[in-house]
């Protein structure tokens, strides 16, 4: 079976990057970045972010951000995402909500 290139990699701020400009040369064509968690405080934002973005829009790549919901206060979440993500009209946004965890038991 063929496989596909990745055209574009979700990333937040434990996956290292060694060059925006390889990346591209190599055939990728955006990143989609997790901005935020959260509504505010230790955690809530991702402190690559911002240095990344700019990178990634100097090499050429298409930039996306995404925000992990939490059971925090919606309209807070909306705006800590707003505040570190700066969405532009060059800037694809999406929300991820968070993923309920289950505990199971056995007898």
């Amino acid at each position: 079976m063929d496989t596909l290139p990745a055209r574009v990699v979700d990333m937040h701020h434990p996956i290292t990057v060694q060059s925006w400009a390889k990346a591209a040369n190599s055939g990728l064509w955006g990143v989609i970045h997790k901005a935020t968690t959260g509504a505010s405080g230790k955690g809530s934002f991702d402190p690559k972010y911002k240095s990344r973005r700019k990178g990634a829009m100097a090499a050429g790549l298409l930039w996306g951000a995404y925000h992990y919901g939490t059971k925090a206060k919606v309209s807070d979440q909306v705006e800590n995402f707003l505040r570190v993500a700066r969405p532009n009209d060059e800037t694809l946004v999406g929300w991820i909500t968070s993923q309920t965890q289950r505990t199971f038991r056995t007898q």
